[in-house]
């Protein structure tokens, strides 16, 4: 129903339109028939009442014709109608007023079978014609029947042939006139349903563009974005108003250099070849962003290309993962045959250095080297140890803890340390954390990375400091210090077991804790720059318990957010 009235509107406007223009014509066509037969009447004159009678009648006629269609009092039929009826007769009273049959001006029915046409088509060709022949009838009729001084009867032997000439070329107008209009109505109603189709194709690629979860990005041959739909703005995080007309190269460079390696035509490369690259967020975060590129149109220099991309950050956490499991679990597999093979040979070492020691008797100098010899056996031990506590899976007593009196604690043990080596400490904890979670294994990891702070801060001048708040269901740890930082090609292996950085490290401080936090379900970031310092973040589920699989907490924002070259590790 909806639709039918609408296609009602949309014809009533249609008529109303054509009428206005008629409308137009009609005034321009009236005041040259009125000048043309004002020279007329100075060689035939009439009376004055008739000639200024049908002046009068025709403009007030015409005018209102003119505004009819626009106050939109009436239907546009009953207008048109009512229009192409007045038309004929003053075109006739015309013809009368001009010599009947013999009138210069009885070609001005061509005009109304015209407009009938054109506001009617063909039933308004049928009629005009039919209106004028009939009308036309008349005034010859009238001509006979004479009694009117100024109106000369016409020739009886040729008026039948003069009235059947005018009808004949009357028809023939109405008929190609007619056809042309059904043909033209014809047409618009195909090019509107076209335009009403591709109206819904555009609405239809419009709505698919914007569900689309992949960003997608249109640019030309200079990588000037063209189009980016709403999951390349939220992707990316900028606005819609921020993409359109700036370069790949101000946006996402990582995507511009992959874009601009392809500028140039190879046989090597696949169709959709896929991508990867990081992007920092305007926030500071950083995701990562997979991506592929389609050629367009070849036509020109250089091609437009329609880029694919999607954030796949937390897939390759999740890849981490997954590959860091395997490892553990490659791992674990050889972890108990290691403390037999090793930890047994190591006991039989120590104990006969010191059954040796005891019984020899030697020397100062041989003393200190059997007490070195204890002394790495011993450490080797302990080594091993950390790298089975690192290889078993964790088992947890958890309870709900407050985070805040648990940090509070450490930090009171670890403040005389600090002292010590010249450390500031700083402290900002939000009162009443709570979480469940297995209070000795978090104070390992919390002693853990204020030990690793301690040892990489500058003596005297050191500054380290912890920050504890809660955030959408998540606490939030962090741990940094203005120590000598951490490179960035090292960030990403520094929890990978025995990989350190210290002289004499292990290699397992970091990668137990990291599996601690794992263990809660929970995440352990890194944000560092050589030269200016490192802050370590942990993240731990609040509330219900989860299980010992890590989550995907929100992005670390805020006063105290990573910076842009923050590295994610699980």
């Amino acid at each position: 129903m909806v639709s039918q009235n609408t296609q009602t509107t949309d014809l009533d406007d249609s008529v109303r339109r054509r009428l206005v223009v008629v409308a137009s014509f009609r005034l321009i066509l009236l005041t040259l028939s009125v000048l043309a037969a004002l020279l007329f009447w100075q060689t035939h004159p009439i009376p004055p009442i008739w000639r200024n009678g049908f002046i009068g009648a025709a403009y007030v006629t015409a005018v209102l014709q003119f505004l009819g269609p626009r106050v939109q009092v009436f239907p546009s039929s009953v207008l048109a109608y009512s229009q192409l009826a007045l038309d004929a007769a003053f075109t006739s009273l015309l013809v009368f007023l001009t010599g009947g049959l013999d009138s210069i001006f009885a070609f001005i029915y061509v005009f109304v079978v015209l407009e009938g046409a054109m506001t009617l088509y063909r039933r308004g060709a049928v009629l005009g014609t039919l209106a004028s022949l009939l009308l036309f009838a008349v005034v010859v009729l009238v001509q006979f029947v004479g009694g009117l001084g100024f109106l000369d009867k016409p020739d009886p032997g040729r008026s039948p042939l003069s009235f059947f000439m005018y009808g004949t070329g009357l028809s023939l107008v109405a008929y190609l006139a007619s056809t042309l209009a059904e043909t033209a109505r014809k047409t618009g109603r195909e090019l509107a349903s076209t335009e009403d189709a591709l109206s819904k194709l555009q609405e239809l690629q419009s709505a698919i563009l914007r569900s689309l979860p992949a960003g997608l990005m249109m640019v030309d041959g200079q990588g000037r974005v063209e189009y980016a739909n709403e999951s390349a703005h939220v992707i990316l995080g900028l606005a819609p108003e921020s993409m359109v007309g700036r370069t790949l190269f101000e946006l996402v460079p990582a995507v511009a250099a992959a874009w601009r390696d392809r500028s140039e035509p190879r046989t090597d490369l696949p169709a959709r070849e896929r991508f990867e690259g990081n992007f920092v967020r305007g926030n500071g975060t950083m995701a990562r962003l997979g991506f592929s590129f389609a050629p367009l149109s070849a036509s020109g220099e250089r091609p437009g290309t329609l880029i694919i991309f999607q954030d796949v950050t937390d897939i390759v956490r999740l890849k981490e993962s997954v590959e860091r499991a395997e490892r553990l679990a490659t791992i674990g597999k050889f972890a108990a045959g290691l403390a037999h093979e090793v930890r047994n040979p190591l006991a039989s070492i120590c104990t006969s250095v010191d059954i040796l020691k005891e019984g020899l008797n030697p020397p100062e100098p041989m003393q200190r080297l059997m007490n070195n010899v204890v002394k790495e056996s011993e450490r080797l031990d302990r080594l091993i140890s950390e790298f089975l506590s690192y290889a078993r899976p964790r088992e947890l007593t958890r309870k709900e803890e407050d985070l805040s009196q648990l940090s509070l604690g450490v930090v009171e043990v670890f403040r005389t340390e600090a002292q010590a080596r010249g450390c500031e400490l700083s402290l900002a904890v939000e009162p009443e954390v709570l979480a469940l979670l297995d209070a000795d294994r978090l104070k390992q990891v919390l002693w853990n990375l204020l030990r690793n702070a301690l040892e990489a801060v500058p003596p005297g001048r050191g500054r380290i400091g912890l920050v504890l708040r809660s955030r959408e269901g998540w606490a939030q740890l962090s741990v940094s210090d203005n120590g000598r930082g951490v490179p960035t090609d090292q960030q990403r292996r520094i929890f990978d077991p025995f990989f350190t950085t210290k002289e004499r490290g292990t290699g397992l401080g970091l990668p137990i804790s990291h599996s601690i936090v794992e263990a809660h379900g929970g995440r352990m970031l890194i944000s560092s720059q050589p030269g200016q310092g490192t802050e370590m973040t942990v993240m731990l589920p609040m509330g219900a318990e989860v299980s010992g699989r890590p989550t995907f907490a929100p992005e670390i924002t805020g006063e105290h957010e990573l910076a842009p070259s923050q590295v994610e590790l699980l």
